[in-house]
């Protein structure tokens, strides 16, 4: 009688773990990068990966400090016309 009861349980626990997701996948967009963007994450991985026991955040800081005297170069970031997504749920 125990076992009847918990079958019904089991089985729905069982159904939902396996159910699709309710938010279609999103297909990630394409990563846009120069290859000098490659060559300097390349340096700055050399350059830190020595200090695996360095807090995170002394890492950001440290990391930050590497690109403080880079000039600022307005519009990198703007490469297509900006889109608009909605992902409301059902």
């Amino acid at each position: 009688m125990r076992n009847l009861l918990f079958t019904p349980f089991i089985l729905f626990f069982l159904l939902a773990c396996n159910s699709n997701p309710k938010n279609p996948p999103v297909e990630p967009e394409k990563i846009i990068f120069q290859p000098m963007d490659k060559e300097i994450l390349e340096q700055i991985i050399n350059l830190f990966s020595e200090e695996k026991e360095t807090t995170t955040s002394s890492l950001m800081v440290k990391v930050g400090r590497f690109f403080q005297k880079t000039p600022y170069v307005a519009h990198t970031l703007e490469t297509a016309e900006e889109q608009l997504y909605e992902y409301l749920p059902r």
